[in-house]
């Protein structure tokens, strides 16, 4: 059992926005560790996680980002290849929490959103620097999802964007566990 937090660098392949850009971010939370056998893991955890893109030259609201907070939960299955790196897969399902745009200096609410839940796949590999502190990096990709925006323009009338895209983010965390099995 223990906590784990670092930096994200998220996008999103967003259809309707030809310009996105890497957003930086974080994410924090704890984790715990099943044995399963000798060398195999569950590892679920559960995260808070910053998501989403920036975007640069549109039509409408220039430069700007779009951000997408979510509780993640992954479930991964680890395979322990010796005692300090760990290699790890598996599904996270993420529960929209928070979501809003800024553009044009200017904070907004984004319209309904049409999924609250977002599923993706997660592949990486953490490594034990000493039994209690680790480093993970982590990649995890959103499956296919759509997206409702709705935004002020130029003209300040209410406009409303329909698309499709998929999150993708890279993750860098330090872990601190409170408990685990002694390195030999």
């Amino acid at each position: 059992m223990g906590i784990r937090a670092g930096g994200v660098l998220a996008t999103m392949d967003l259809r309707a926005v030809e310009e996105n850009h890497i957003k930086p971010s974080f994410f924090f939370g704890a984790y715990s560790e099943i044995n399963l056998t000798e060398k195999l893991i569950i590892r679920p955890e559960a995260l808070y996680s910053s998501k989403g893109t920036r975007f640069s030259n549109h039509e409408i609201y220039g430069d700007g980002s779009i951000n997408y907070d979510y509780l993640s939960v992954p479930v991964l299955l680890g395979y322990e290849a010796n005692e300090r790196l760990t290699l790890l897969a598996g599904p996270e399902v993420n529960f929209l929490a928070w979501y809003y745009s800024r553009y044009r200096g200017e904070t907004h609410t984004l319209g309904n959103p049409n999924r609250k839940v977002d599923w993706g796949f997660n592949w990486g590999l953490a490594y034990n620097i000493t039994p209690k502190f680790g480093i993970d990096v982590r990649y995890a990709h959103g499956f296919q999802n759509y997206f409702h925006f709705v935004y002020f323009g130029k003209d300040e009338r209410v406009h409303s964007l329909r698309t499709q895209g998929a999150n993708k983010v890279l993750q860098v965390g330090l872990t601190y566990t409170f408990f685990r099995k002694e390195m030999k």
